[in-house]
């Protein structure tokens, strides 16, 4: 039975300006298994007709908060949403992304079972014009969580308190590597038990690839995406190819990719022990300037 007051799970979502996304993302919501929840959507200053969106899903565990300041990236508004939370676990969801039907219910399962601090799961990664692929947990069995590993905020769930330990989200102004990952890794530094879960709970097209997402609202790709995820079969079938694609690359990698590849993982692993976080250095010789990814992300997409 749902507590108003308080719910097991609260999903947070960043969202701005894309109110026709969120048929999808909050409609994979109420497509899940697991239905005692609250969703409290925060908008970065939304402009267009995001609040009637939200409110026309008439649901009571539902709210929408709009700031007054647009922050320009969702460390902002998610650091808004999890203050808010009354949940016991909390969920992010981005406004342009899908949970398949299973991902609180297998989430919270392992989280309670494995007495996790978080787990993240797997997603299938839908890229601009290029094939799909694997991303979260792209490992073979449940195991702890490895600073190299990149996962997306919207396969985690973890327990409310561990962000006392933890902190806010900082800006992407104040760091060289995407806040979210940033975030991860912090809590990984705080001794937490950080769990990958290699069980496909979502879909993933990211913003970020797709050239002008934002100022021309695409949505043909999130349409035929949420046919998919709702049909068993159909994403059953995606996800077969996508695994199938992961080991196809694998065996006909060559060597000396193989061998960049171990030296890459060998070199992160070094980074790791010396307390350095590898995406740090990445981004820092890429482009020197703190906030440049997201920065470089919000002119792809046409803000």
């Amino acid at each position: 039975m749902h507590n108003k007051n308080k719910p097991t799970i609260s999903v947070v979502m960043a969202t701005f300006n894309r109110s026709n996304l969120l048929q999808f993302s909050i409609g994979s919501l109420l497509k899940n298994t697991f239905q005692d929840w609250e969703l409290i959507v925060v908008g970065d200053c939304c402009t267009d007709d995001t609040e009637q969106v939200v409110a026309a899903f008439n649901d009571s565990r539902i709210q929408f908060i709009n700031l007054d300041k647009n922050v320009g990236e969702q460390s902002g508004p998610n650091n808004i949403g999890v203050s808010l939370a009354k949940g016991k676990y909390i969920a992010f969801l981005n406004h342009d992304d899908m949970w398949c039907s299973n991902h609180l219910q297998s989430s919270m399962e392992l989280l309670e079972k494995s007495d996790a601090d978080l787990v993240f799961s797997q997603a299938l990664w839908v890229p601009y014009q290029a094939p799909m692929s694997l991303s979260g947990a792209t490992v073979g069995h449940i195991q702890a969580y490895q600073p190299w590993m990149i996962a997306p905020a919207t396969l985690w769930l973890f327990k409310t308190t561990l962000t006392e330990k933890v902190g806010t989200w900082r800006l992407s102004r104040d760091i060289h590597s995407i806040p979210s990952q940033d975030w991860l890794y912090r809590a990984h530094q705080t001794g937490a038990k950080i769990l990958a879960n290699p069980v496909v709970t979502a879909v993933i097209l990211n913003s970020a690839t797709r050239i002008n997402a934002y100022s021309e609202r695409q949505m043909s790709e999130h349409e035929q995406w949420c046919k998919i995820a709702s049909d068993t079969a159909a994403l059953g079938q995606a996800v077969s190819s996508a695994y199938g694609a992961h080991l196809q690359n694998i065996i006909t990698m060559n060597v000396g990719l193989a061998i960049r590849r171990l030296l890459g993982l060998m070199g992160r692993k070094i980074l790791f022990k010396l307390q350095i976080f590898p995406p740090d250095l990445a981004y820092w010789l890429r482009y020197s300037r703190k906030g440049s990814v997201i920065k470089m992300a919000r002119k792809r997409r046409g803000l």
